[in-house]
């Protein structure tokens, strides 16, 4: 079971909810404060550029980011899977994904990050044409 820790991160929702409300673009990080307890990490009105820069390549992270490209507005959930990763830590939080998708739900596109410094606004943009699944490695 995951468990969510919102504890001095109501502006942030709030925050993100108005982001969406009104259309512009944005980003709320969740990662892991202890293990099976997620909370939010971070929110900002950027694009992917400042969100790789929050990446940590020892964790599991999730995103629920907004882009807009020309008159198409995105919702995309990322899960990022940090490089240095352990395997048993690895498997122990995939257990955790759909319930993390659920709670980001509704999105569009989903992305998996691999790669941080492949993971720009070009290539988020290039990824999200279409609905589905995609994965910048």
């Amino acid at each position: 079971e995951i468990r969510l820790s919102l504890v001095g991160s109501e502006m942030c929702i709030r925050d993100r909810v108005s982001t969406q409300s009104t259309g512009g673009r944005g980003w709320v990080l969740l990662g892991y404060c202890a293990p099976g307890t997620i909370t939010i990490q971070r929110c900002e009105h950027s694009g992917a550029d400042e969100l790789a820069s929050h990446l940590e390549d020892n964790q599991m992270q999730y995103a629920l980011m907004r882009l807009q490209d020309g008159e198409i507005k995105k919702d995309i959930f990322i899960r990022w899977v940090g490089p240095t990763m352990n395997n048993i830590e690895k498997a122990k939080k995939n257990e955790h994904l759909h319930s993390i998708q659920q709670l980001l739900h509704p999105y569009s596109v989903e992305l998996l990050v691999l790669n941080k410094k492949r993971f720009n606004e070009q290539n988020v943009l290039n990824k999200i044409s279409f609905s589905g699944s995609k994965k910048i490695d």
